[in-house]
């Protein structure tokens, strides 16, 4: 995979969704490509006033220094990350992605991983809780 790509995003767009499944699927597919050209301030700027960001398994204990540094991702990932988009679903507030993803990264080392990232959104279309399940190891052998 080449970074700054999103693979399969046709995935993202799947007839029978109602117009509030469709807008959420379509915010949710934008995080992804924002993600994709390392503009990883979207989803903040995207974030309802009291909404949440959670990677499963990064804590703080695991971060240690290097999670300190609020920088950490846009420094790691400045190509960028590609996506392919193995499957989404939509039901009501909730758009639910597996995914698997591959970047360079400015350690000089390759990033692989795969997850899944739930999102739900409140009536605007703002992301109340953005919950990611990878492999935290994956990630922390980059840094």
């Amino acid at each position: 995979m080449k970074a700054s790509a999103v693979l399969d995003i046709e995935r993202f767009e799947v007839a029978g969704r109602s117009a509030r499944e469709q807008r959420n699927a379509a915010r949710a597919r934008d995080i992804f490509l924002a993600f994709s050209r390392s503009d990883f301030g979207y989803l903040f700027a995207n974030l309802a006033p009291d909404g949440q960001v959670e990677v499963v398994g990064l804590t703080p204990e695991r971060m240690g220094a290097k999670g300190q540094n609020p920088n950490l991702i846009p420094e790691l990932f400045t190509e960028g990350m590609c996506f392919r988009i193995l499957a989404t679903i939509a039901e009501g507030d909730t758009v639910c992605v597996r995914w698997e993803d591959e970047a360079p990264t400015s350690t000089g080392k390759t990033y692989r991983n795969q997850g899944v990232t739930i999102l739900r959104f409140d009536e605007e279309g703002r992301v109340v809780h953005s919950v990611e399940y990878l492999d935290p190891n994956q990630f922390l052998e980059v840094l």
